[in-house]
């Protein structure tokens, strides 16, 4: 059963190689769409829903035959204004009076010209940091890579630099070691040129662990590798609200990424969390997550199905609440990949981790605990973190892969590959 496992990524690999490379066409870059960054400190809990909202924003899809000039007609003489746009997604962000925000958000819904109406919810990233005990002879060194049988899989590809992965997170520190020479494109939904990326280093670290656990340097005689070292990489900074990360999927969309990796999660609530796993009040509990999930789902879909018909393999951390994965809209739907968190016992066996979420639609589980993977403290920077945020990039890496040997196949037959 050992090297069954080990094998499994190989095979993979192999089931991909039918067709020959082709080359990547030139296209102008893709603007990051104009979009307002909340400040997420600001945001609140409202009874029934289970994470934090931005009390004076809400997010609105329109319809395929609508247009953004017909919906500011229709709601000409409310107190509503637009303040952000995604045109490929037909996604408007609008500012509310917080006193009226349930009543307009229900009263959208209704609007002809609306498909959904949703609450600005607060997102999370879905890792935990440790302090740095990394050393040579640590059995833990790179046991990620060596349980997937990386090395194996790399006698086949390496990743084709014509392959881009997009790692739509905080930021990542563009200078370090092992991305340098790596990135085709950058973007930020944070910064007014749209490509700089901003932040401290702990705004940074997260997206650093990230990108270099899908895709970071091999044979460069320092720190680790990615599971897909030849790919290129497109980090894309985004605020950790919806509508900020629905703009950092546009931008990774429209400018051709293959795959796109989203490494955050819904900010559940502890109370709803412990709510939910008391017997008690599980069912009660249970209304409150899948209503929401119901009206975030339809949002979540059509992204996520016009990312698929724009080629790009979406893949998503389940998260860390230890809940059903279904609950995260992201996960839950059928246009995406959701990966949840396992570790390795001394005898080198997997486990799914205490943390990770679980269920059906949580598709295939990969390395995420005491991941070592390099940081934005300085160029040359590493520490172990571990989460279903670094299981994602484990499989956006293989997706790399994958399109590398086959980049004719599908997103839909990269999923089921």
């Amino acid at each position: 059963m050992k090297n069954s496992r080990r094998n499994i990524l190989i095979l993979m690999i192999l089931a991909a190689a039918a067709l020959s490379g082709c080359s990547r066409k030139e296209v102008k870059p893709y603007k990051m769409p104009d979009v307002r960054t909340p400040d997420i400190s600001k945001a609140i809990e409202i009874p029934g829903v289970p994470y934090p909202v931005i009390p004076n924003e809400l997010v609105v899809l329109l319809k395929e035959d609508r247009s953004v000039e017909s919906f500011k007609k229709s709601i000409e003489g409310e107190d509503i204004k637009i303040v952000g746009q995604i045109p490929t997604f037909r996604i408007v962000q609008i500012e509310v009076p917080s006193s009226r925000r349930k009543e307009l958000k229900e009263k959208l819904r209704k609007n002809p010209n609306v498909e959904a109406a949703i609450y600005q919810s607060v997102f999370k990233t879905s890792a935990r940091f440790n302090d740095p005990v990394f050393t040579n002879d640590n059995p833990w060194d790179d046991w990620n890579l060596k349980a997937i049988n990386a090395e194996a899989a790399w006698d086949i590809t390496r990743g084709d630099p014509n392959i881009v992965i997009a790692i739509v997170d905080t930021g990542a520190l563009l200078e370090h070691e092992e991305l340098k020479g790596r990135i085709v494109l950058s973007g930020s939904s944070r910064t007014q040129d749209g490509r700089s990326q901003v932040g401290t280093a702990d705004d940074l670290m997260h997206g650093t662990h990230v990108a270099i656990t899908a895709a970071g340097s091999a044979d460069n005689g320092v720190g680790t590798s990615g599971v897909a070292p030849g790919v290129s990489i497109m980090p894309v900074q985004v605020g950790l609200v919806i509508s900020d990360t629905l703009a950092g999927v546009a931008f990774a969309a429209q400018n051709r990424a293959n795959v796109i990796n989203l490494s955050i999660a819904p900010s559940f609530f502890d109370s709803y969390i412990e709510d939910y796993q008391d017997p008690d009040t599980q069912a009660e509990t249970l209304g409150y997550f899948l209503s929401e999930r119901k009206e975030d789902q339809e949002v979540a879909d059509k992204v996520f199905a016009a990312c698929e018909a724009m080629g790009a393999v979406v893949v998503v951390a389940a998260g860390n609440d230890t809940l059903p994965g279904d609950f995260n809209a992201f996960a839950h739907s059928p246009f995406s990949l959701a990966v949840g968190a396992v570790g390795m016992y001394d005898d080198g066996t997997l486990a799914l981790t205490d943390f990770s979420n679980y269920g059906y639609m949580v598709r295939v589980s990969a390395p995420g605990y005491s991941v070592y993977s390099g940081i934005a403290q300085t160029p040359s920077s590493y520490d172990f973190a571990q989460g279903t945020s670094m299981a994602a990039p484990h499989v956006s890496g293989l997706a790399g892969l994958i399109l590398s040997v086959n980049p004719k196949l599908t997103p839909q037959e990269v999923r089921q590959v």
